[in-house]
């Protein structure tokens, strides 16, 4: 208002070539995408983002607005993980240090593309070789504990896991359950222990079955005959039968 009665109308109008900016909603899908390896998603998103932000473009200058914009994104992202770049971004690492190398349309959506598949295909690579190795502490904690009662709570509560996410990958990985696993690691420990001429009694207890009875149910089920059975030549040679197939069963 100025002076007595007069209004003079402000606002703050867009610069006309002000670059299309991207929303945070669109910002927020794409690095989700990213960080947890959806390639599909990250790649829709990016070419949701061509359509606002290089094909509404109207000069060179907003194209390369925008490429930078969605540049620092990437490199956001990446970088809040502790990921490195080289190795993250490989031969697309270069274009990031030269951005107006991107001359035409082209070469923009085929470095997104590409850029995209290789931060996917590295977070996945990443979940891979840490499920495996995840696995194989769970085979070290059955192998350091098999003289005791161990179980997949047990597991999950040393690594601070959830105990059905365990199960699950321990299944997807082994093809059988934990608790299936620890059962025959011990079975076949057992007949070892029996055929070596061992008393039923102490090889139950050396593999953590406090309860003789169960341990000889335990012991049937998996070989079809009892531990006494395998005392006898005749037991030994049908154990040896039963336990090669199921090796390769």
């Amino acid at each position: 208002m100025h002076g007595h009665d007069i209004v003079i109308p402000f606002r703050d109008e867009p610069h006309p070539h002000a670059a299309i900016p991207v929303d945070a909603e669109m910002e927020r899908r794409l690095s989700f995408a990213l960080e947890s390896g959806q390639r599909d998603k990250a790649a829709k998103v990016i070419d949701e983002w061509i359509i606002q932000g290089i094909d509404q473009a109207k000069t060179r200058d907003e194209v390369h607005e925008n490429v930078m914009f969605l540049s620092a994104l990437l490199l956001r992202t990446i970088q809040a993980q502790g990921w490195p770049l080289k190795e993250v971004l490989g031969e697309q690492f270069a274009y990031f240090q030269n951005l107006p190398t991107l001359l035409s349309k082209e070469q923009i959506v085929k470095w997104l593309h590409e850029t995209v598949e290789g931060i996917t295909w590295y977070v996945n690579e990443r979940k891979s070789t840490s499920r495996h190795a995840l696995v194989a502490t769970m085979i070290e904690f059955v192998e350091a504990g098999i003289n005791e009662d161990i179980g997949l709570h047990e597991a999950a509560g040393k690594l601070y896991i959830n105990p059905s996410y365990l199960s699950r990958l321990f299944k997807q990985h082994m093809g059988q359950t934990f608790t299936a696993y620890i059962v025959e690691r011990k079975m076949k420990l057992a007949l070892q222990c029996l055929q070596d001429g061992m008393k039923v009694s102490d090889t139950a207890s050396l593999l953590g079955y406090r309860d003789f009875s169960y341990f000889t149910r335990v012991f049937r089920k998996h070989f079809g005959m009892t531990p006494a059975d395998v005392k006898s030549a005749k037991g030994i040679q049908s154990a040896d039968k039963l336990d090669h197939t199921n090796v390769h069963n």
